[in-house]
């Protein structure tokens, strides 16, 4: 019974309509830990007076306190991607207070002139994956590679996929694989990225080892809805040819 969004380029004046109407806020950040690690907290409340924001936190916590400044700076990591889930007949009421970033398209413009605005890795990255969602792969392309090259974090690209993506759209499969390659090897399990590894052996024609990464895929997560759907695509594997009994 619940709708969702999924939005980019939030701030701390959208989480205060949000969770002052009722519904609280789930945001991507980055979390210093081992090295970093990109990490969800659900955001729950907001002190106008002290500037700071109430989250519920998996890894350290409930009910933990953090500044807008702490706050923003993790968020920053992930150009200010948020979650709000509600009722299905709250929708409209929920477009209002989103406003006109509701429309995807507006969204995405509107995140990539802010993104424009910015400097560093995750500018970059910002401004690339608004071109990509976009559809304008050709120009994204460039500035992801930007965007790696200028430093992101090691951990950074377990958890977007839009590079991938793109280069999949504009028939880089072979370049897929290499840049998919040691990140997957460094996660260890990754339905996501052996998806995209799938799309790119399909691209190439290489039907068994995209069926291969997708079985796997389905090992890394059992309810991984695209890999099960893009395996029910692929043609039946060929059938083993077998010796016929000597007479």
């Amino acid at each position: 019974g619940l709708g969702s969004f999924v939005g980019i380029n939030g701030d701390v004046a959208l989480l205060q309509r949000l969770i002052g109407a009722g519904y609280p806020v789930m945001v991507e950040q980055w979390m210093t830990y081992d090295g970093g690690v990109g990490h969800y907290r659900l955001a729950t409340g907001y002190d106008r007076e002290k500037q700071q924001i109430l989250q519920q936190d998996t890894f350290l916590g409930p009910d933990i306190w953090r500044s807008y400044a702490d706050f923003n700076r993790d968020w920053a990591y992930y150009n200010g991607q948020y979650i709000v889930a509600f009722p299905t007949a709250d929708a409209d009421y929920v477009a209002s207070l989103v406003g006109g970033d509701w429309n995807r398209g507006t969204m995405w413009q509107r995140a990539l002139d802010s993104f424009r605005g910015g400097s560093g890795a995750l500018a970059l990255y910002g401004q690339a994956e608004a071109l990509h969602q976009l559809g304008n792969d050709g120009a994204a392309i460039p500035l992801f590679e930007q965007a790696i090259a200028a430093g992101l974090p090691t951990r950074y690209l377990w958890y977007r996929y839009g590079y991938l993506e793109a280069l999949n759209n504009q028939g880089a499969y072979q370049k897929v694989l290499s840049v998919s390659e040691p990140i997957l090897r460094a996660m260890g399990l990754s339905e996501d990225i052996r998806y995209h590894r799938a799309v790119a052996y399909r691209g190439l024609g290489q039907i068994e080892n995209a069926r291969r990464e997708l079985t796997l895929a389905l090992q890394d997560n059992s309810t991984y809805s695209p890999a099960r759907s893009l395996l029910a695509q692929l043609p039946p594997p060929a059938a083993t040819a077998t010796t016929p009994p000597v007479a």
